[in-house]
């Protein structure tokens, strides 16, 4: 979640997998995700510690737009193009 725009394939699941192995997040989330959407949505994913739909991940602010999978390639050159 370090793009200027981020879109997601509506199946998508958007969480923070190593917390079910139990270890520290280390891929960059922790610093991503508050950085977009706020440290309380860092918590409550953190405390949750289940990953998150689409639909729920644009309402919090961690991406931008949803769209069908057939449709995500096509859409993320347009984004490219628009930025």
């Amino acid at each position: 979640a370090f793009a200027a725009r981020v879109v997601a394939a509506d199946d998508a699941r958007i969480g923070l997998p190593e917390l079910g192995l139990g270890l520290i997040p280390g891929a960059g989330g922790t610093v991503s995700i508050p950085r977009r959407a706020g440290r309380q949505t860092l918590l409550r994913m953190v405390w949750n510690g289940e990953p998150i739909d689409a639909y729920r991940a644009r309402r919090w602010g961690l991406v931008d737009e949803v769209v069908p999978p057939s449709r995500l390639e096509t859409r993320l050159h347009e984004a490219a193009e628009e930025l």
